[in-house]
């Protein structure tokens, strides 16, 4: 069996302010970038939903679909916020205590979320989209990618981490009270 590398408290530290600063950076742009595209070419969107490009929109169907698309980049944002916590409590050299723990868990729930968030957004939006259109070219669109399956496994794992992770704790405070 190898031994365990463990990196310095100080590249440690380092290396968990950057990523705080990541993950703060993408949940301000991710759903910056998707009110971009609502706003700035929703004829992307139209395409994206199934719908024939020639589609109209009303205001209403705009402001209800940017809604819609926001949910599972909402959640991700919220989760991406719930790491940048975790990070910036390694950052100033806290790791094993229920901080953490909750900020792991927050983590990993919200990506699970965001990933069931993902597979409901499209039939939802395609039925919204297109509920002025004619008959025949109305559109119910479904998605399921490998990347909403990894997202389900990777909330499920961060989840399951964060239960480890609070055995720990309570292992810590426990033999902090022998002492």
């Amino acid at each position: 069996m190898r031994p365990l590398s463990v990196p310095s408290d100080i590249e440690l530290r380092r290396y968990s302010g950057l990523l705080a600063h990541a993950s703060l950076l993408l949940a301000i742009l991710l759903p910056s970038c998707v009110l971009f595209v609502w706003v700035d070419a929703p004829e992307e969107m139209v395409r994206r939903s199934g719908l024939p490009p020639e589609t109209h929109l009303a205001v209403w169907q705009l402001v209800l679909g940017a809604f819609v698309t926001l949910i599972p980049i909402g959640l991700l944002s919220a989760a991406l916020l719930s790491a940048r916590r975790c990070f910036l409590l390694f950052r100033s050299g806290t790791y094993l205590v229920a901080a953490v723990v909750f900020a792991l868990r927050a983590f990993g729930g919200r990506v699970g979320m965001a990933s069931c968030a993902s597979v409901l957004a499209p039939p939802v939006l395609s039925l919204l989209l297109s509920v002025g259109s004619p008959p025949g070219s109305r559109a119910l669109t479904f998605s399921l990618s490998s990347s909403t399956l990894l997202g389900l496994l990777v909330g499920g794992t961060l989840w399951a981490l964060a239960a480890v992770m609070a055995r720990a704790v309570a292992l810590a405070e426990e033999n902090a009270q022998f002492v």
